[in-house]
């Protein structure tokens, strides 16, 4: 489109000032609910709030009344939605204890207050008296594409990192257990702990590994240290599964399989 002319600019300011503060506040419980939606998935509302800023940036490109309007309707709702899921995300305890919120808040806000005030006076000094490109209009457009570009692979990156990891925590979970031999977990038990073929110890009493073979209906394998390892087969007990349900002591506890 034509070049951005003074009067056009002064209309679009004018109307800025109305839409700003309303979008604002329109945009706050959009912006509560998508964080209490995803809580727990960080990466779904940091990529929204990158896809909107994406969206005011490219906005921005343009030096013509059509996109300069839609940018300054965008500002309101972006500026909104990246606060409230800059400090969400800040604020959970899962990243940060809550004895170092302080910090954290007080050390990020004083660097986007240096990259927020430090830069658009260069920026601005650039555009204005540059050498290269040699109009006003295309220097404008070549600091806003070079930031553009900046901007959203910084950006991308955090939401990006969050769902690799998110994956893989979730394959560790599902990754198939390594089975266990009993020859070799028997061969851990010291002498006096290991039980005879017929599920008996010396003493003539049941003892812990057999117990934990004991159908599930009897409720009463012990935590000993014995009862710690799995004995994965009838044949080390010389007792038979018949396909029951057994409870196998793992760690102290009372596993059913």
């Amino acid at each position: 489109g034509s070049p951005l002319r003074p009067e056009q600019a002064e209309q679009i300011v004018e109307l800025f000032d109305v839409l700003f503060p309303l979008l604002s506040v329109g945009t706050t419980p959009l912006a509560i609910g998508l964080v209490n939606r995803y809580a727990g998935r960080e990466h779904a509302y940091l990529g929204a709030v990158v896809c909107l800023s994406c969206a005011f940036g490219l906005t921005q490109l343009a030096p013509s009344f059509g996109p300069q309007l839609v940018a300054a309707v965008l500002f309101g709702p972006a500026r909104t939605l990246q606060w409230a899921c800059y400090f969400h995300f800040l604020a959970s305890p899962s990243r940060y204890p809550p004895a170092a919120m302080g910090r954290v808040v007080g050390y990020a806000n004083l660097v986007i207050a240096l990259f927020g005030d430090l830069p658009p006076s260069l920026l601005d000094a650039y555009i204005q008296h540059g050498a290269f490109p040699s109009d006003v209009p295309s220097r404008y457009v070549a600091a806003h594409a070079v930031l553009m570009t900046a901007v959203a692979l910084l950006s991308a990156a955090l939401p990006l990192q969050l769902l690799a990891a998110r994956r893989a925590a979730e394959g560790r979970l599902l990754a198939p257990l390594e089975p266990l031999e009993s020859d070799g977990i028997i061969g851990e038990l010291p002498p006096s702990r290991r039980a005879p073929r017929d599920g008996l110890s010396d003493e003539g009493g049941e003892d812990d590994e057999a117990a934990c073979l004991r159908p599930a209906r009897t409720s009463s394998c012990r935590s000993g240290p014995a009862s710690q390892r799995i004995l994965s087969t009838a044949a080390s007990s010389g007792g038979t599964l018949g396909g029951q349900v057994l409870e196998i002591g793992v760690r102290g506890r009372v596993h059913s399989i």
